[in-house]
């Protein structure tokens, strides 16, 4: 399976997840898959780059404390109009947008689930 379809099967897991995209380390979108441009209308490209560049930058912050405190399973945010839920994929980071009324668990769940059905995370395929 490659990143893409994993985009499209996180995407139509629930219909609240308007955006699901893939990162490099710095930040740069690797594979997107969006429900409609709700979220991404009303950004310029610049702040479109920025904020996955943010996600990018907490990512790796958060791997500085990995020796201590364990890896980081996930990062989940809620804002006014969206949440977003970012997860580590081997070298890359996966970043969910939804809308902020969606079960945090159960999005953590159901996403978990999708991606344990895939065991080789690294490069552009995915192996499930």
């Amino acid at each position: 399976m490659q990143l893409s379809n994993l985009c499209r099967s996180i995407l139509e897991s629930d219909e609240k997840i308007l955006l699901v995209a893939i990162i490099n380390s710095k930040g740069r979108v690797v594979e997107a898959k969006m429900r409609d441009d709700r979220v991404t209308k009303d950004l310029t490209d610049q702040k479109r780059e920025m904020f996955f560049m943010q996600i990018a930058l907490k990512s790796a912050m958060h791997r500085d404390f990995d020796g201590e405190f364990g890896l980081t399973k996930y990062a989940y945010s809620i804002r006014e109009k969206i949440s977003t839920l970012s997860f580590l994929l081997n070298d890359y980071t996966g970043v969910v947008i939804c809308d902020p009324s969606i079960n945090p668990l159960l999005l953590i769940q159901n996403i978990s689930e999708i991606i344990n059905k895939c065991d080789n995370l690294s490069n552009q395929e995915i192996s499930c």
